[in-house]
């Protein structure tokens, strides 16, 4: 089951939040459109209200956005993702250009495969110093065993969002 939910009135526009592993954080920015916009927001596999069962892989979740577009009765919308979610909105996008309006990808990771959250995590390891590497992965564990603060959370993604870059001495997508 994937948790869904839908404001608004006009065009259909899907917002994809970051993570994996990341609750959804964009209804600030539904708010900011739903005027003009019928916005359709989900909680993507992995977190409560959705389903924490797997698979989670890219196809996985394409299946996932598009069940939401169809479940909203949105044949067609915009598409606007932040982060994994920019991620996931291009693989939408490639693998079912017919359903898109158009694509908004903001800060989407870079240069990571589609070899699933264990590719993921390889990668972002490799890419940022070992110590800060485990402080990570100590975070997203108390993360997901629902024992993390938002403090945590923004320590976390601060440590790997430059290995988001295939460049990350030059990444500048996390700075502030």
């Amino acid at each position: 089951m994937i948790t869904a939910s839908q404001t608004g009135s006009g065009a259909p526009v899907l917002l994809l939040h970051g993570g994996p592993g990341l609750s959804d954080y964009t209804a600030p920015l539904a708010a900011e459109l739903d005027d003009a916009f019928t916005v359709i927001r989900f909680q993507q596999r992995g977190l409560e209200p959705s389903t924490t069962s797997g698979p989670f892989d890219i196809g996985r979740h394409v299946a996932d956005a598009v069940a939401v577009l169809d479940a909203a009765g949105a044949g067609q919308a915009y598409v606007i993702g932040h982060s994994w979610g920019g991620h996931l909105a291009m693989h939408l996008a490639a693998r079912h250009q017919d359903r898109l309006l158009g694509l908004v990808a903001v800060d989407p990771l870079g240069a990571v495969p589609d070899g699933g959250e264990s590719d993921l995590d390889r990668i972002l390891a490799e890419r940022v110093p070992p110590e800060l590497a485990a402080r990570a992965q100590e975070l997203d564990q108390q993360a997901m065993a629902g024992e993390g603060t938002p403090e945590d959370a923004l320590e976390g993604l601060a440590i790997v969002c430059p290995g988001t870059s295939p460049h990350p001495a030059r990444s500048r997508q996390c700075r502030r």
